[in-house]
């Protein structure tokens, strides 16, 4: 059976906290640590998704901003109510927020 290129990245993916320097927003530059649960392949981008620990919540990070990746020692798991496909319900598929109601 062929291998999927999701199936490859995932198999890559250590279950150690990772401290990311990404760039967000203005293109400014915070250090933070992540628990990486899934690469995914959406729209010609590869994301990854994991808990970030400075956000405290699942967050989605573009993998061309990520500058430079460290394993630590620290390990984790991914949480067992984590769905990817829930996650991904979201109308424009890569934002999530709450809704905001506009008149």
């Amino acid at each position: 059976m062929p291998r999927s290129l999701r199936q490859d990245c995932n198999e890559l993916l250590p279950a150690a906290r990772c401290p990311l320097p990404a760039g967000i927003g203005g293109g400014e530059e915070n250090r933070r640590k992540v628990d990486p649960y899934k690469v995914m392949f959406f729209d010609s981008t590869f994301y990854l998704i994991g808990h970030c620990h400075l956000r405290k919540e699942v967050r989605m990070f573009v993998l061309d901003r990520i500058k430079m990746m460290n394993i630590t020692d620290e390990t984790f798991e991914v949480p067992s109510d984590f769905d990817l496909e829930t996650y991904m319900q979201s109308p424009f598929k890569v934002i999530h927020d709450k809704p905001v109601k506009v008149k």
